[in-house]
């Protein structure tokens, strides 16, 4: 991303520590980002303090009461990193996941 000769700005960052100012953002988009996050209320209220007044946060994320993120809640995360390496990809592209943010309920509390 740093690198990518399209974008007239990037910065590296983690959702609990976005390195922008206050009210930076009309639009903040998690791209199946979700329901990988350890600790959902801080990294929503970091997105809050860089959304302008008036922002949103759009977020695009797995219905953990699906069947494929219901079967990922079983399956150990070293398979998902061996399905992934069997298909092809780099298995350190594969996160942990704990979908704490990924119903309707979880994301009202």
């Amino acid at each position: 991303m740093v690198e990518n000769p399209y974008l007239d700005e990037g910065r590296v960052g983690v959702g609990e520590s976005i390195p922008y100012p206050d009210g930076s953002f009309d639009l903040v988009f998690a791209d199946n980002v979700l329901e990988h996050l350890p600790d959902p209320a801080r990294v929503f209220a970091e997105v809050a303090r860089v959304l302008r007044p008036g922002g949103v946060l759009l977020g695009k994320t797995p219905n953990k009461w699906r069947y494929v993120p219901l079967i990922a809640q079983l399956t150990p995360h070293a398979f998902h990193r061996w399905v992934v390496r069997w298909r092809g990809r780099a298995s350190d592209d594969v996160f942990p996941t704990g979908y704490r943010a990924n119903s309707r309920a979880d994301i009202a509390r």
